[in-house]
């Protein structure tokens, strides 16, 4: 693809040769003449005369006294983002239920959504259309999950949380009957896990991001398009609201 091609799917214009071939997109350090690479802040720019990439997604303000071909845009970071999926276009998972897949026949699955190796899908689940679940997920009773959402490897969904009565010398288990809701366009890190409500509903909004081994307690509450990285635990009746962001650990 062209270096005015790129720059015309991302409105924007080229400085230099328009005409380079361009096969992937490359980290500074690492790309090479076929390739694009990107600066998005001044602190980047130090490095970039040293880039052997043929061309360079650059922000606004980039000082190009060498003269090389770049693409000027408002966000670089957004831009690679765009076109990533252009130069490096992903095979969408196939529709369908895989074969070693353990699905409850009370299950509601969209035709569109797809269902990995070795995933149990329980009793009254609810699957919404292009979901994709990664290699063995296991989605408890009553968990529904929206559209266009990514379940990756190893999610446990449902699963009981952690609720206990102190009783005399013991402690006995208070049952836990509620269930997961996971919105539309949500994706799961590998090896997250969600706990079902002890009583109604735990719930995770549209467009949520978790990161790979993020734990989320009975009855939680997360709102719409929040971020939480790794290894984040959350015990359970914590409510995240809208567009909040985590970091790692967080407890």
């Amino acid at each position: 693809m062209q270096a005015q091609q790129i720059a015309a799917a991302l409105g924007a214009s080229v400085e230099g040769d328009g005409s380079i071939e361009l096969k992937a997109v490359a980290t500074l350090e690492d790309a090479t003449p076929s390739q694009l690479s990107f600066v998005a802040n001044e602190k980047a720019a130090k490095n970039a005369a040293k880039s052997q990439a043929g061309c360079l997604l650059v922000f606004e303000a980039f000082d190009n006294a060498t003269g090389r071909t770049v693409i000027r845009v408002k966000d670089a970071r957004m831009a690679v983002a765009a076109i990533i999926g252009v130069l490096h276009p992903t095979v969408a998972p196939p529709a369908g239920i895989h074969p070693t897949a353990v699905v409850a026949s009370s299950a509601q699955i969209d035709a569109s959504a797809s269902i990995g190796p070795h995933c149990s899908v329980g009793e009254n689940v609810v699957i919404g259309a292009k979901t994709v679940l990664h290699a063995s997920v296991t989605l408890y009773s009553g968990t529904r999950i929206g559209a266009n959402s990514i379940v990756h490897a190893g999610c446990v969904i449902g699963a009981d949380g952690f609720g206990f009565v102190r009783m005399g010398d013991s402690y006995r288990k208070f049952p836990q009957v509620g269930h997961v809701e996971i919105g539309d366009y949500v994706e799961l890190g590998a090896n997250t896990c969600i706990d079902r409500a002890a009583l109604g509903v735990t719930r995770i909004g549209d467009g949520t991001k978790l990161d790979n081994m993020v734990h989320i307690g009975h009855n939680c509450q997360i709102g719409k398009h929040v971020l939480i990285a790794a290894q984040t635990g959350l015990a359970g009746g914590v409510v995240v609201e809208d567009y909040a962001i985590l970091g790692g650990q967080v407890g």
